[in-house]
């Protein structure tokens, strides 16, 4: 069952708040990316990130990201672009959860620039459940899927078969095999996000996903 979950110019630089720089990056540490899936879903607004930390054992592996929380990114102290550019959009929280300070919420404008960079790093999570693990996910870099529906009679049982596809340069994936569907033009597949065309058709999706 696909999951209900809902290139802009950057926005002037906004003032980052005075900080220690996040426990966790560093040496031995790297920042992540977190997709937070089950707080997507109850928004219509963009996608639900959250900075987390992942720390590296004696061996070299990488354990499971642990979200920073309402920590910023000291701009100056910031190991790499990426985690500037998070402490820049870090203070854009909403203002209806004020109980998690440490999210931020990319918009469907921004999912091509903020979110691909994110992702392209290769330190891009999606978290489904408050309670479940994180899993490691990529950017799918072609161009944004098209939504096709099919409907064909079934004639012996009289009624009608609606079939629903993303589709793209010939090539077609079943809107139920998506794990997860995203307002504003997202869907996860396996361990890639793709970009599709949000023509409107958002309850198409969740209705044709959704079904057994």
């Amino acid at each position: 069952m696909a999951r209900t979950h809902s290139s802009l110019t950057d926005p002037a630089p906004r003032a980052v708040p005075s900080a220690r720089e996040v426990p966790g990056v560093g040496a031995g540490r790297r920042a992540a990316y977190l997709i937070d899936l089950d707080a997507t879903a109850a928004r219509s607004d963009g996608v639900v990130i959250v900075l987390g930390v992942e720390h590296q054992d004696a061996t070299g592996a990488w354990g499971p990201p642990e979200p920073v929380g309402g920590a910023a990114v000291r701009q100056s102290g910031a190991p790499d672009a990426l985690e500037r550019e998070f402490a820049q959009v870090l203070p854009v929280v909403a203002r209806d959860t004020p109980a998690a300070p440490g999210q931020v919420i990319v918009p469907p404008e921004r999912f091509g620039t903020t979110l691909r960079h994110m992702l392209a790093s290769g330190r891009g999570r999606v978290h489904f459940t408050s309670d479940g693990p994180y899993q490691a996910v990529r950017w799918d870099d072609g161009a944004a899927w098209e939504i096709e529906v099919i409907v064909t009679p079934d004639r012996g049982r009289e009624r009608f078969v609606v079939e629903g596809f993303f589709s793209r340069d010939g090539e077609r994936l079943s809107i139920s095999a998506a794990s997860a569907i995203v307002r504003g033009g997202l869907f996860l597949v396996d361990d890639t996000i793709h970009r599709y065309v949000d023509d409107g058709r958002f309850p198409v999706l969740l209705a044709l996903g959704t079904r057994a």
